[in-house]
């Protein structure tokens, strides 16, 4: 995962690449290649069985399948034959039967220049109550998290308090930066890009370069996990975590239904977004997450036993979500490429769920409740508006791509698998014990 080599260490080591010609080809002029530059390799075994394995084709045959990776990346802006045969792939691995519709094409090359959409966006469309509330949200939820791993009876006192550091670190960025309603700093962002709109194919390949040149002069630059740069692209309905900068973004496009609104009882808020909210902080955590500090550097904060004890939750995690079993087809899911997904699918919902009840707790007036559903109560509504959230209907080919190399399980399991878990579903619904939606061994890492 991280292995790093000096440029001359890595040429004698695995000298069947001209590093150094391959990388001085991708760099820019005003971001000179240094003698002995530090590479990270993910999988050095990789790269070594690689060698081995393109020895068995000759040049031809290596440089044919070069130039169809090169290719392959462009063929929604090439003519219609490749676009069809491509058509034809998708339809056999995902079951895509036609194209997307035009609009869709042109949302996705807009995209492109996304600091500039954003900027578009946020000042027409968002609302700005959405990020004062969903920002007190997160600080509650992140309270929670808090208060967990304190009360942790399998985590020694010394890794605790890194955990709660590392917590108490995480850099939030929710709905957008400020900087994006300033039209100088857009233009100064994008100043040295130049698009020709009679050249629609070496106009995408401009920005292409372009992008890819801003990327390597921040080699030189130093990390800043606020660079509202870095955070500006929030048109995305999605939310990350990233564990290099130990910092969590929530961007505009997801504080909208179905995953928040200012006009909705708070246990549908905080079932959903707040979910959403927990699932990332608990990616600090997670079997990936778990491994950087506070930092968001790659470092062992771990006492050992408390880690072997982590392993285990973990392993009971796996082992049960590997027996879940898809019935429309007959495959069981993959508990080891998942298991990241599952702990902070299970660990988040739990956290959202207290910081809603502590909030609820301390209301002098009850929620109101939905129309026609006034018999829940609203724990019922807390569980019942996540599990709507991820009403979902796949296409066979994609339901078994996902089961076979996706890292989420199919939401099915990410709505059962979590309440099946969870104690309080058991008690808001009356499942007795060993009820199917209320196993007696229950799994449970955060």
């Amino acid at each position: 995962m991280y292995n790093p080599y000096g440029l001359q260490e890595l040429m004698a080591e695995m000298g069947w690449v001209n590093w150094a010609a391959l990388l001085e080809s991708m760099m820019p002029a005003s971001v000179p290649l240094q003698k002995n530059e530090l590479i990270i390799v993910n999988e050095v075994e990789f790269l070594k069985k690689l060698e081995k394995f393109l020895q068995q084709y000759p040049d031809e045959v290596i440089a044919n399948y070069m130039m169809w990776q090169a290719a392959s990346g462009m063929v929604e802006i090439l003519t219609n034959q490749m676009r069809d045969r491509k058509l034809e792939y998708r339809r056999a691995i995902v079951g895509i039967a036609a194209r997307e519709p035009r609009w869709k094409e042109c949302l996705n090359v807009a995209s492109s220049l996304s600091l500039a959409l954003s900027s578009l966006y946020v000042k027409r469309y968002f609302d700005e109550t959405s990020k004062q509330v969903a920002l007190n949200m997160t600080n509650k939820v992140q309270e929670e998290i808090t208060r967990d791993i304190e009360e942790l009876d399998w985590m020694d006192e010394e890794t605790k308090k890194r955990a709660v550091y590392k917590a108490s670190q995480v850099v939030h960025h929710i709905g957008y930066p400020d900087e994006l309603t300033d039209v100088h700093k857009i233009e100064e962002f994008y100043k040295g890009l130049s698009i020709d709109n009679d050249q629609y194919f070496e106009a995408l390949v401009d920005l292409s370069q372009w992008a890819n040149n801003y990327r390597f002069r921040q080699l030189r630059e130093e990390v800043n996990r606020t660079d509202w740069r870095s955070h500006g692209s929030v048109t995305m309905v999605n939310a990350f975590y990233n564990p290099l900068e130990n910092s969590m973004q929530f961007p505009a496009g997801i504080l909208q239904l179905p995953f928040f609104s200012s006009q909705v009882p708070q246990y549908v808020n905080y079932a959903r977004i707040g979910y959403v909210v927990g699932h990332e902080f608990t990616h600090g955590f997670d079997d990936q997450g778990s491994q950087f500090d506070f930092r968001g550097d790659l470092n062992e904060w771990w006492e050992k036993e408390s880690k072997e004890k982590f392993d285990e939750k973990k392993k009971c995690m796996i082992d049960q979500y590997a027996n879940f079993k898809d019935s429309q087809t007959q495959l069981n899911l993959n508990g080891i490429n998942t298991q990241g997904e599952n702990v902070a699918d299970n660990g988040g919902f739990k956290m959202a769920y207290r910081a809603y009840r502590r909030m609820a707790d301390q209301r002098t007036e009850p929620e109101p409740m939905l129309p026609n559903l006034q018999q829940y109560t609203d724990d019922q509504l807390f569980m019942l508006s996540m599990a709507n959230l991820w009403c979902t209907r796949y296409r066979p080919e994609a339901l078994k791509m996902q089961i076979t190399t996706g890292v989420h399980s199919p939401a099915e399991f990410r709505v059962n698998g979590v309440l099946k878990n969870f104690l309080e579903f058991g008690k808001a619904f009356q499942c007795g014990p060993g009820d199917p939606m209320n196993p007696e061994k229950k799994c449970a890492v955060w």
